[in-house]
């Protein structure tokens, strides 16, 4: 597939893990046209001797440094509850301190009453912290009254979108795990069957109800949170409850049109190409997305693309042929 960098990487590592096989010759062939350092050339390999050797000569110089310069922080967790968080998520914010190994504590949890109404009184709260806290509220047993003794704190909907980029926040399961919180778009699905002659359009995700919030489950270690407006609601409402609208491939021409309306709204994937009126064409974006997880002693590693921005993560050679939306 014309992946000769990948290709020449990955028969430089076979070849080194299985000596005297016909892989190192690949790796060598493959070097001549992709001039470049293969990657385990880069990374010195060093006995653990040496490893704790060298911890025990600069250990104190680590006791002398340890010390941050904040020795608290608020960190998020989060716990989906369902597939893709379709039956909600729970958010518990988190004080942690610095210990006088240098590592931080598992984290203390803070009553939301104290952080809606005075969140002055936490110094190391960052701007988006407080951001964060704007969006607790308090809610009344008794619905008619604001009178009633029993209350309790809660987060709204949209305080989850207030998380976006933030780089303290973590799995509830998994405290050690960090998450990462992207903004997503809509999406448009424009599927051909072959076979059957026909076109289904799906929208992504299914919006169930008067949400205005939707979290998927990108990766283990990411979230999409996407914000669903007016615009998106009627799209979903003309596709219809079953979310897959059947149109005869004869109408490919209808489907274009409408693709091209939607497209301003949505990210469009299309298996049967379609133009924007006014739009500007751009090259799909070709960075790798590499995801990395424990996995017992050694790494689980996720190669993912995104190549149009607010798109889904998509493994390697995947997803509909054309794509096309809104920036």
């Amino acid at each position: 597939a014309e992946y000769t960098w990948l290709t020449m990487e990955t028969a430089e590592l076979l070849g080194r893990l299985r000596a005297n096989s016909h892989y190192t010759a690949t790796a060598a062939t493959l070097r001549e046209t992709c001039p470049t350092t293969p990657l385990p050339d880069l990374i010195a390999t060093r006995e653990s001797w040496e490893l704790c050797l060298d911890a025990l000569a600069n250990l104190n110089q680590e006791l002398q440094t340890a010390t941050p310069t904040a020795d608290r922080r608020l960190v998020w967790f989060i716990t989906l509850y369902g597939d893709d968080g379709a039956y909600g998520w729970l958010l518990q914010p988190k004080e942690q301190k610095v210990g006088t190994n240098g590592a931080w504590s598992k984290g203390r949890p803070i009553a939301l009453k104290r952080l809606g109404q005075n969140p002055g009184e936490f110094e190391y709260l960052t701007a988006q912290d407080l951001r964060v806290c704007t969006h607790i509220q308090a809610e009344y047993e008794d619905s008619y009254s604001r009178y009633s003794n029993k209350v309790q704190y809660v987060f709204d909907r949209r305080a989850i979108a207030a998380l976006i980029g933030h780089p303290l926040v973590f799995w509830e399961d998994a405290s050690t795990t960090r998450l990462e919180i992207v903004k997503g778009q809509p999406e448009l699905l424009v599927k051909k069957d072959k076979k059957k002659g026909w076109l289904s359009l799906e929208f992504s995700p299914k919006i169930q109800g008067e949400e205005d919030i939707i979290v998927v489950k990108e990766t283990p270690t990411q979230l999409k949170v996407i914000e669903v407006d007016a615009d998106h609601r009627r799209i979903a409402d003309i596709i219809g409850e079953k979310n897959q609208l059947m149109v005869p491939e004869t109408a490919q021409e209808r489907v274009l049109a409408a693709i091209n309306t939607v497209s301003s709204k949505v990210v469009v994937h299309s298996d049967i190409g379609g133009e924007v009126a006014n739009a500007e064409e751009v090259t799909a974006d070709t960075k790798p997305h590499v995801h990395l997880l424990p996995a017992g002693e050694g790494l689980k590693v996720a190669v993912l693309a995104r190549p149009l921005q607010g798109a889904s993560l998509l493994p390697s050679g995947t997803g509909r042929r054309n794509r096309s939306g809104r920036d």
